[in-house]
């Protein structure tokens, strides 16, 4: 029996980690009074750039959930790359017919307030982007240490059943199931997540280096990236590398104290953001090669499995692109040809999206992901 196990943002509530509509709250405890400066001034721009919207504006940009906080930004930012080119294009148009009025008019663009404006909103959205790195940092270094183990006993019960060639996937950020499976040994960094990656163990001084080896027998697809993936640069030909500081050096496989990945650029060389993440938005960017393997991987799971168990994801209508990833179980669940097991919690709204979407025929149960992995 081929199982797929789909972990929303609910299967790691017991774990210490803030649904969807929590995280805005959860993160403003964490920044609101924080440590270091850097991420002190992206919660006060971030929190700014919401409270200066007035109206209907307004009602969006400090609404409890993200993907309406984050739609805005995403289509000001839009907004904002169309009209830079359309002007670029008329001051070039401008110089070549020498016409001073019209390129005095194209070149007052860049001044104007209203272009100020968008740019505002784009910094914010940058700034909100560097602090869900830095809060989903926090928390993976905290999952390392050795007391966290019990937190996520639950998801190691789960993730037990799981057998060679079975398949998680999951639209977290957090590592919480890859981190069971490598505690179990099941899973390796090297190829654990659908793709192959140059890790070297051991320390960076190392002259002769040595590759970790692969062999993990489930796999980990994260449809929306991962807290510590980045790339190079924000190119087509950039790579994709694991950061060492707030990834690696918390997520050592057993007999290995020090893992680096062989692309990280040296410290004070690489990019200061790049992540390769799906933010919360209606307008959510898939086009990375490493997410689209992925996407891959995970339709093959999804459209061949016999056993398919969501645990904590709601289906919520910003998620266009999965539930057309998820569209054809529909007609494989009324064939008879897979059954398919949804957690919802107590949210009755969800159980009822899931019954519309996939049909009389899956089973809806409202439990917490711990209540239904370690019944009482």
């Amino acid at each position: 029996m081929n199982k797929v196990l789909f972990l929303g943002a609910g299967a790691s509530v017991d774990a210490g980690y803030p649904l969807a509509v929590k995280l805005l709250g959860a993160m403003e405890a964490e920044y609101r009074e924080a440590v270091f400066q850097n991420e002190k001034r992206d919660w006060e721009a971030f929190s700014k750039y919401r409270s200066s919207a007035s109206g209907p504006l307004a009602s969006v940009l400090n609404a409890s959930n993200p993907e309406l906080v984050l739609t805005l930004p995403d289509l000001l930012e839009a907004a904002l790359e169309s009209n830079d080119t359309d002007n670029w294009i008329a001051v070039r148009a401008a110089a070549m017919k020498e016409d001073e009025q019209a390129g005095d008019a194209a070149n007052k663009y860049w001044n104007d307030s209203q272009r100020e404006e968008l740019h505002q909103a784009v910094l914010a959205k940058h700034a909100f982007q560097r602090l869900t790195d830095s809060f989903f940092s926090h928390l993976h270094c905290s999952d390392s240490q050795a007391d966290a183990r019990g937190r996520r006993s639950y998801l190691d019960r789960a993730l037990a059943g799981m057998e060679q060639g079975d398949t998680v996937v999951t639209t977290n950020w957090d590592t919480l199931a890859e981190r069971v499976l490598l505690d179990q040994r099941r899973w390796s960094i090297a190829d654990g997540y659908g793709f192959s990656a140059p890790i070297v163990t051991g320390p960076e001084w190392r002259s002769r280096k040595q590759f970790l080896r692969g062999g993990s027998a489930v796999k980990v697809l994260k449809l929306h990236g991962s807290t510590g993936w980045f790339r190079t640069t924000d190119e087509e030909d950039s790579t994709l590398y694991f950061k060492y500081a707030s990834f690696l050096q918390y997520f050592s496989p057993p007999n290995h104290l020090e893992c680096h990945h062989a692309d990280e650029p040296p410290a004070g060389h690489g990019p200061d953001m790049n992540p390769v993440v799906v933010f919360p938005s209606y307008l959510k960017q898939l086009d990375d090669p490493i997410l689209q393997c992925i996407w891959d991987q995970a339709g093959v799971a999804l459209h061949t499995a016999t056993s398919i168990t969501f645990v904590g994801f709601s289906l919520p209508k910003a998620d266009v692109a999965i539930r057309a990833l998820l569209n054809p179980i529909r007609r494989r669940l009324s064939d008879g040809m897979c059954e398919v097991t949804v957690m919802v919690a107590s949210d009755s709204q969800a159980g009822k999206r899931w019954k519309r979407f996939l049909g009389d025929r899956v089973q809806i149960i409202k439990k917490t992901a711990k209540e239904f992995f370690m019944p009482k």
